[in-house]
This record gives C-alpha cells, structure tokens and sequence, in this order.
C-alpha cells in the first residue's frame, strides 16, 4: 500500500508538470493563439479522475474540445506589432554579457511556441541547399571539366558562370582552414585556374523557383553569408559584387538572371553589413560590394549580409555572388563560401538570425528535385533500371526518378561505354553510345537509348548495368533553371 501511495503520488507530480510547461509555451487549450489557425473555444468537461486545472472557466485539463473558432479577435489582420527582446541575431552583439536587441515584429511572423519564421512556412531557409556542410555535391567534388560560359552545377542548387575563355573550378573544402566551428563543417571554392587570363565577372549563383518565389512576394528579406578569399585573390580592392535581384517572369534560367535579362528584372538590395568593420561594404544600384575580402590560406571568416524587400508583383528571385579577376590567375585566386541564407525579416530587420541547419536526407531530397546522377562504380550485377530491346542492338531503358522532379529532365552521359545492357543469358553488352529518349521523360521517370555491338533479341526485355569502373562516369538528370 505504501508503495502503492508513493506511486500516485509522483505521478501527480509529473501531471503538474506537464500542465506548468504546456501554460509557459502558451498551450493553454482555450486562449487563443495568433499564428494558429483556430483555437478551442468551449469544452466537454471530463469526469472523475479527469477532472484537473480549469482554465478561463470552460473546461478542464483532459476535456475534449466541443467548438472550434479562428484565432484571435475579430479585425486582427496579423500585421500588428510587438516588441521582443531578441538576443543574439546580430553577429556583432552574439556574446556572453551582450544586450538584447529590443525589436518591434509583426504577429503574424511569430509562431506557436514563439518561434520566429517568415510567412508561416516550416522553414525560415528560402534558399536551395545553402547549408553546404550537408550540401550532397552529387556533381562531385570538384568540377569535372574547366567551365566557361556554359552554365553548370557546383555544389548541388548554385551554378557557375564567367566568360567564353574562362576557366572556373570550383571544389567542396573540408581543411581546418576552410570551415568554422560551431557554424559549417565544409565550404565551396571558386576560382579561376592557375595561368588563366579571363577578365570577364566569375559567378556563384543560385535561384528560387516562381513557385517558391511567391512567400517572398512584398517581403524584407536579409541574405546572409560566410566568405574569405586565396591569397593570389586578384579583383581590385578584393571586391566581391553581392547581388538579390528579382523578376516577373516564370522559372527563367540561372543564366539569363546572370546577364540581367529577367522579365522586369531589378536589383533588391538596400543595405549591407559585415561581422568584421575591416572589411567595409557599400550599396550602388541595388548590388551590394564587399570590399578587401580577408585573403590566404588562414584568412579569417567573415559573414557578409545584405537586406532589403521583395517587389509584391516579383514572381522569381536569384542570388549571385562574383568578383571580376584582374591579370593572370595565380594559384590561389579564389573565394569560399559557406552558409548561404536567405530569410523572410520583420520590415526594419537588416540582420540575420542564426543559421538554420538541415538534415542531409532533407538537402538531398530537396536537391534531387532539379538534379539527380547514377554513376558507373556500381557493379553490373547491380541493375540500374529495365529496358526492352527494340532492335537487334538498341534497348530502350526506363530509370525511375527518386523523387518527383521540377520538370522533365535532360540527360548528359559523360561516357557511354562505361554503362550496358544485359544481353542473352544476362551477359553484360557495352553501350557503344547512350543518349536521352526526352519524349519519354517524365518527373517521375527517365529514358535511356543503349546502342550495343552485342546482339539483343527485339522485343525481350533487358537491364541497364553499371560497369563499375569509376565514379567519374555519370548519367546526370537535371531539371535546373
């Protein structure tokens, strides 16, 4: 019996518990909660030993709610303002025995559990795998060819872009010097190659589809940053150009938002500012300039952030981040960033809030939307998808997509031969050339054209196969702005 007390007795006091914390986060069942879209306005009350704390006199803790009503009083528009005491968004105030920062926030960007967010989404992130300490690169590790003035994917979500004779690389870092504890454990380089001598503007680029681009709509914003250059970095004053822009027109490409050429393409930035006052940064025309990046191999980081609002007709957004090299490139002549972030602010906010971090399944996921690769390390016991002979020595291979894509895909092999087909009695027959059936791409699925030199038997099915010989071959899927 004693123990039995001793029992109910703690249990009672957990019960206590529970109710003080759910009252400290606001959980209160009948008071409203702005932010919510509705609210328990009266309750079935419980009986015997659901009977508890009753709260505005409606019910009791463990009631079933009987009406449900909007949140809020009549009139409420979720533009009205409050003021909080924010402690730690700027990075210039982010320490021990720092004031707070007292701030007028509109109610309508302030949560249940008061987590602060723009326009209700789940994420305050806007921007495509920013995060590149969980970024998937499934492009690689560095660029499989000098790039120029074709537009191509570095890390997953950002493009590269300069000149007809230039020659970018860019490559994932994870040295001791490349990242910053406590904030990003890999950063991305860009740079031109040693000995090359292209002036033209070198870019890191990464947009925000129409579909997504509508929550930013009449929107402050404040895109934010980590950034630090080699030591041959040649721009004059280490200047590093920082553009948002937006445009009125729907999903145009990554490259058109480069050249400037969006439907109704304008520059959005007003204000910028820096963690370190060394590395000063001015305003011109609605682009951002970071002048004297902090250059060499152990230059310190520095977050660079700029601010400003969104047009309401804006129907795409893009970010970009250049510097326009001088003479000939040395070894060293690059920037890296890390810790891309671009948020949804209350109007008057020029700072960023702390880094919003992802799990790497959400960035891969969210990564395979527009690009998606399958390389020849995998063993050819291994199948990749099925295919049906057409011909004699042309099988047409269907690959399901793992996850629902943006938009039908292109693909580009980077060597045929490196990939086959099951031929009779399951052997493996080299593809002599292997190109994209795009009448038969979906979002969903993808086809392949496998021309072989062994001998099929038209209309039997196949399996394409990998010839694992090097993750360096591979069939990329992309639907890409």
């Amino acid at each position: 019996m004693k123990r039995s007390r001793v029992l109910a007795a703690a249990a009672a006091v957990a019960v206590i518990a529970s109710v003080t914390a759910a009252l400290s986060n606001g959980l209160w069942l009948t008071l409203p909660i702005v932010g919510q879209g509705s609210f328990c306005a009266t309750t079935v009350s419980g009986t015997g030993a659901q009977t508890g704390i009753t709260g505005q006199g409606q019910g009791t803790l463990g009631s079933l709610c009987g009406q449900v009503v909007p949140a809020g009083e009549i009139g409420l528009t979720g533009l009205e303002t409050i003021p909080l005491d924010i402690f730690g968004v700027n990075p210039t105030v982010s320490q021990a025995g720092a004031p707070t920062q007292t701030q007028r926030v509109p109610v309508g960007l302030i949560a249940p559990g008061a987590i602060y967010q723009g326009s209700f989404s789940a994420y305050k992130q806007m921007l495509r795998n920013g995060d590149i300490s969980v970024n998937p690169f499934q492009s690689g590790a560095s660029q499989a060819a000098n790039i120029s003035n074709t537009i191509t994917t570095s890390a997953d979500g950002f493009r590269m872009l300069g000149g007809a004779s230039s020659a970018i690389q860019w490559s994932s870092q994870t040295g001791a010097t490349d990242i910053v504890a406590n904030q990003f454990t890999k950063s991305l380089r860009f740079q031109r190659a040693s000995g090359n001598a292209n002036t033209v503007a070198v870019c890191e680029i990464n947009v925000v589809t129409s579909q997504d681009a509508v929550a930013l709509q009449g929107q402050s914003f404040v895109y934010s940053f980590w950034a630090k250059a080699g030591g041959n970095f040649s721009p004059t004053l280490g200047n590093v150009a920082v553009t948002v822009a937006s445009g009125t027109g729907t999903d145009q490409s990554a490259a058109n938002f480069n050249a400037g050429t969006w439907t109704g393409q304008v520059n959005d930035i007003t204000a910028a500012n820096s963690s370190n006052s060394l590395f000063p940064t001015s305003v011109t025309a609605g682009v951002a300039t970071v002048q004297t990046l902090p250059t060499g191999q152990v230059a310190t980081w520095v977050q660079y952030w700029v601010s400003g609002t969104i047009p309401t007709t804006a129907t795409q957004v893009g970010t970009q981040i250049c510097f326009t090299p001088v003479g000939t490139a040395g070894a060293n002549d690059w920037v890296e960033t890390s810790n891309h972030q671009l948020e949804l602010v209350g109007a008057g906010v020029l700072t960023p809030s702390a880094f919003e971090h992802h799990t790497a399944q959400q960035d891969l996921t969210l990564a395979q939307r527009f690009l998606w690769t399958i390389n020849d390390s995998i063993a050819a016991t291994q199948r990749l998808g099925l295919c049906q002979a057409t011909t004699a020595n042309i099988g047409i291979c269907v690959l399901a997509l793992p996850v629902t894509m943006r938009a039908a895909p292109t693909a580009t092999v980077t060597t045929a031969t490196s990939f086959g087909i099951t031929v009779a009695a399951g052997t493996a027959g080299t593809c002599t050339t292997l190109a994209s059936v795009a009448t038969g791409n979906t979002t969903t699925a993808a086809s392949l054209s496998c021309t072989t030199g062994s001998t099929l038997a038209a209309g039997n099915a196949a399996q394409f196969i990998g010839a694992a010989t090097s993750a360096a071959n591979l069939v990329t899927f992309s639907s890409e702005l």
